[in-house]
């Protein structure tokens, strides 16, 4: 059995390792996300939501045990989004602009660990590999 801790930080892994392989996925929703219809209500009930309530349980109770910094769960899984898609969906401009290429392995270790930084929780490289 995992602390909360430890499920928050592999999670972010698992996140971060899923949005660098599937980029297109948040590229989707982006795009499909500037209005409603049905595509973006698809998506929200069989993807999104299901990620959301798993991802703020998880911040929940790190922060019940004092290992997750504090604030709005909501707010906190989508700045944690926000962090970890950004240079995956962005990735020629994030090459152009910094030199770096955000799916090597490198960066993304990196990613990760700015996301458990983020999210106030010990660096990710204490989760297990995935």
């Amino acid at each position: 059995v995992v602390g909360p801790s430890q499920a928050l930080r592999t999670m972010v892994r698992e996140f971060v390792f899923f949005a660098a392989r599937r980029p297109e996925f948040h590229r989707i929703a982006t795009f499909e996300g500037r209005a409603d219809n049905e595509r973006i209500d698809w998506l929200i009930e069989i993807y999104i939501r299901p990620f959301f309530e798993f991802s703020t349980g998880l911040i929940r109770a790190a922060q019940a045990a004092g290992a997750a910094r504090p604030g709005d769960p909501g707010q906190l899984h989508y700045g944690l989004i926000g962090l970890v898609t950004t240079s995956f969906v962005f990735a020629h401009e994030y090459r152009t602009m910094t030199g770096l290429d955000p799916f090597d392995p490198a960066q993304i270790e990196k990613v990760a660990n700015l996301a458990c930084d983020f999210l106030g929780v010990q660096t990710c490289r204490d989760a297990p590999a995935i």
